[in-house]
């Protein structure tokens, strides 16, 4: 035995009699850096909840573990109504990386209207107004009257909020017919004449140059 250790090389040696010892627990490596171990949802979307109370944060608790337990649409609806609750709570940054859990090939054609309306509402709360304008959906013939309304909403309010006041006050104008509550009518008809009073006049005179249907150019006119 001594004979042939002597034959081996000492660097060759070391490697062999390291080998036989007792194994520890290998760390996962990325191009030679050690990498941390995931992230749980629990753990993810707890540490961006700072505002909740001790009954909320269990709640939040009992939406993950709901989700954690089922699979397939059943698991989809838990996170998109996790999502909606945090929205709620006006948890944005939460509700926002719960909706990113969501698996599209998973969703139903509901769960993905109701998860890319809510996915607009946070952006919007958030002032990401340029990216609301290009996540509403160009078309909304195919939508209820009660989803028209909210997406022509949305989308004058993110016009405004990006400063094109004009456009906002061409949407409120398509909102108006699809109103029929007299409150949210007036509430409306208030929004347009407060937009257009904080135009400039030279704004106010291009836009009435520009070929403009009869209500639009009334309100501006008006101005």
């Amino acid at each position: 035995m001594n004979k042939t250790l002597n034959t081996i090389p000492a660097a060759l040696l070391f490697i062999v009699l390291t080998s036989c010892g007792p194994q520890t627990e290998s760390v996962k490596t990325t191009g030679g850096i050690p990498t941390a171990p995931p992230v749980s949802i629990e753990e993810e979307l707890t540490s961006q909840t700072k505002e909740l109370s001790e009954v909320q944060t269990e709640k939040l608790k009992q939406y993950i573990q709901l989700s954690e337990t089922n699979e397939g649409q059943l698991r989809q609806q838990y996170i998109l109504d996790m999502s909606e609750w945090l929205y709620e709570q006006l948890e944005l940054k939460a509700a926002m990386s719960a909706l990113e859990k969501l698996k599209p090939e998973y969703l139903s054609q509901s769960q993905i209207e109701k998860s890319r309306l809510l996915k607009i509402r946070i952006l919007l709360s958030q002032g990401d107004y340029l990216q609301v304008l290009k996540t509403l959906p160009l078309s909304i013939e195919y939508l209820s009257r009660a989803e028209k309304i909210e997406i022509l909403n949305i989308r004058a309010q993110a016009f405004l909020g990006a400063d094109y006041a004009y456009e906002a006050i061409r949407t409120r104008i398509k909102l108006t017919p699809l109103l029929t509550d007299s409150l949210k009518i007036d509430d409306n008809q208030y929004t347009i004449w407060r937009i257009v009073n904080m135009m400039s006049l030279n704004s106010l005179r291009q836009i009435n140059s520009l070929p403009l249907d009869n209500e639009t150019k009334g309100w501006i006119e008006l101005a």
